[in-house]
């Protein structure tokens, strides 16, 4: 979706960057998964220098359960930031119950802005549209 907010500028523009780390783990539920590995992973990066805000996704599928973990950065997050996350991650104690079968890291756009601001706000009250409003 690619939809103008100004001349040239599109929302993707206006969002900032983070970096969204993926996990796929062995294992039949989310549930278990949130407690041994995701609170363990966002707790070791809430730790790093910048970091604005985490949102974590975890959801279970056939046979495995994928977790998500979104990291922010105050001022967007850069290739720096993207290595400290790889580092910490490394290092993180996950315990032997946990089966990771792959770990995927990626710097792109956010999803969403987690906190709306004044001119945001006013924006999306003055078009009326709900979908003008999600970011």
């Amino acid at each position: 979706m690619i939809a103008l907010m100004s001349a040239g500028t599109t929302v993707a523009d206006e969002l900032p960057r983070v970096v969204l780390v993926q996990y796929v783990v062995s294992e039949s539920s989310a549930t278990r998964v949130d407690e041994l590995l995701t609170g363990s992973v966002e707790r070791a990066l809430h730790t790093l220098p910048r970091v604005s805000n985490i949102e974590s996704n975890t959801r279970a599928g056939v046979g495995k359960v994928a977790a998500d973990i979104e990291i922010h950065f105050e001022g967007g997050a850069t290739k720096q930031d993207m290595a400290l996350v790889l580092s910490r991650i490394a290092q993180a104690e996950l315990g032997n119950d946990v089966q990771v079968t792959s770990v995927a890291v990626h710097l792109r756009v956010a999803r969403y802005r987690p906190k709306a601001d004044a001119s945001t706000a006013a924006s999306c009250n003055m078009l009326n549209s709900e979908s003008a409003c999600k970011l």
